[in-house]
């Protein structure tokens, strides 16, 4: 639809069509992403290739960065940066990269981002090859292209003995699963994998664990009406409750007490 639109528009412009044949058309094909790493995938690649090993780092930076493959091969030692926060009323210092995305560069000049170093990752850049400029050097010492990158995760997810469609970008995708299951907002999501829009965030959130998701909610479920202890927990006591603490009954008939008052409409329509 894009190509042909293009060659409608300079039909038009010519003058050899007075009308827009695909102006009413709207349709598009449902966008799914690109697909995370399995966290069994994940923990294969990682026994495969070490901490130093070129792989180990590419992996690394794409992950814990969850920037693009462009970025990532582009990455150099000197964006590595300190900033200082101002988080609840306390100054903390950060370490981090101060990236420009190249997404969109040459048009708005791209977006900036100061990413923080995790533990994770920073063990990994401890032991990586410093020869050159980049993060990321060939076994020549020279920087990746983004294309070259691609053919070398490929290559060495087969050496790891992993199937094909696992790529950079699932790396990418996978940190914001890892953001979605430790309840990270969108905004903040949005700030960490560079996004402009909030649809793009919400993607990776349809990837975070719908067991641990169905199970997160059904535990609130079972604490409104019964009181009883989580799901999957030794029968007992409800943790939090006080010994022998009475029910009583709300005024719809149903458990609750003085102590807590649950809007039941207000919970199932997304209260915490």
């Amino acid at each position: 639809m894009v190509a042909i639109r293009k060659l409608v528009y300079v039909g038009l412009r010519q003058d050899w069509i007075e009308t827009d044949p695909t102006a009413s058309v709207e349709w598009r094909p449902a966008y799914t992403g690109w697909k995370a790493w399995p966290r069994e995938a994940m923990e294969q690649f990682e026994r495969r290739w070490p901490v130093g090993t070129s792989a180990r780092t590419c992996y690394g930076l794409a992950l814990w960065l969850g920037n693009r493959r462009g970025d990532v091969a582009g990455l150099r030692w000197d964006q590595r940066v300190t900033h200082r926060v101002l988080i609840d009323g306390v100054e903390r210092q950060f370490d981090g990269f101060d990236i420009v995305q190249s997404k969109n560069k040459g048009r708005t000049g791209g977006k900036r981002l100061f990413v923080p170093v995790t533990p994770m990752l920073a063990e990994i850049l401890d032991a990586a090859d410093r020869r050159g400029e980049t993060v990321l050097v060939t076994a020549y010492g020279q920087p990746f292209s983004a294309k070259s990158l691609t053919g070398a995760m490929a290559h060495w997810c087969a050496l790891a003995g992993l199937p094909k469609g696992l790529t950079l970008h699932g790396l990418r995708k996978s940190l914001g699963v890892y953001l979605a299951e430790a309840e990270a907002s969108t905004r903040q999501m949005m700030d960490v994998l560079g996004h402009d829009d909030i649809d793009h965030a919400e993607l990776y959130s349809r990837e975070a664990s719908q067991v641990r998701l169905a199970v997160q909610g059904m535990d609130r479920v079972v604490r409104l009406v019964t009181r009883k202890p989580l799901l999957g927990e030794p029968i007992g006591e409800p943790h939090g409750e006080p010994v022998n603490k009475p029910l009583i009954n709300n005024d719809n008939g149903g458990p609750g007490g003085h102590g807590r008052d649950v809007d039941s409409i207000a919970f199932f329509v997304g209260q915490n």
